[in-house]
């Protein structure tokens, strides 16, 4: 295409076989895809593209498919695109720099029966990265497990720290209602806040997403032994209109 009087070509960057070099931005996008262990697209788009307009993410996330360092599939084939780190992909960060401690790259898809549970926690790695007071670290499930050997982790737990040591612990976990409440998801709740008690002791709290009034009634009455523990709702929607209302009840 012609460049009209006054227009400048735009140089774009090439490595030595011709493919175009990997921006700051591109390696940040790749790491958030790893950490996240499989991703949605749109997650992406907030966390690490911002502002900007989806079609930028969206040619990152074909150029990085076509250079083999990202998979790529729609849900149902018509759905939101899953994105996950591959093993090139997680090469590539590691040999520019990156440590390949927090990044996976799993050979195959988030099982369909784990898929809400694991978008979920992506949601909220996004609205807790972007607010105005970001954690200094966030730790999914996966990480933790892979870092610590505890009696119990949290889905995602956020660090707020300082020179000074940790000024804040907060251990999230997304309740779909699936495990019983007073065998199963009251005792493991006790026991992570016994955890992060001897850790952290009153710089500690619990955050519980979940999802029906009389759950979240039963949770919220179970409170008082726990600390500090907030309850709020799991979305009803999902997607971009699902990250707005995560931020709304969070007041983020």
């Amino acid at each position: 295409m012609a460049l009209g009087s006054g227009e400048k070509a735009r140089v774009v960057p090439m490595n030595a076989r011709g493919k175009r070099r990997l921006s700051a931005r591109d390696f940040g996008a790749l790491a958030w895809i790893g950490e996240g262990y499989e991703v949605a697209q749109y997650q992406l788009e907030a966390a690490v593209f911002g502002a900007l307009s989806p079609t930028v993410a969206s040619r990152f996330v074909r150029r990085a498919a076509a250079r083999g360092l990202i998979a790529v599939e729609r849900l149902y084939g018509i759905g939101m695109n899953r994105l996950r780190l591959t093993r090139t992909g997680r090469d590539t960060l590691v040999s520019s720099g990156g440590s390949g401690e927090r990044l996976f790259a799993p050979r195959r898809w988030v099982a369909l029966k784990d898929l809400v549970h694991t978008v979920r926690i992506n949601d909220l790695r996004v609205v807790l990265a972007t607010q105005n007071r970001p954690p200094t670290e966030l730790l999914p499930a996966w990480v933790l497990q892979r870092q610590f050997a505890g009696d119990v982790v949290p889905d995602l737990l956020a660090v707020w720290g300082s020179s000074k040591g940790v000024r804040l612990l907060l251990a999230c976990e997304v309740d779909r209602g699936t495990e019983n409440l007073g065998r199963v998801f009251l005792p493991k709740l006790r026991r992570l806040a016994h955890s992060l008690g001897e850790s952290c002791g009153e710089r500690a709290a619990i955050l519980v997403l979940t999802q029906g009034r009389r759950r979240m009634e039963q949770l919220a009455a179970a409170a008082a032994t726990f600390g500090r523990l907030i309850v709020e709702p799991l979305p009803e929607r999902t997607g971009k209109a699902g990250l707005a209302e995560l931020r709304r009840d969070l007041q983020i």
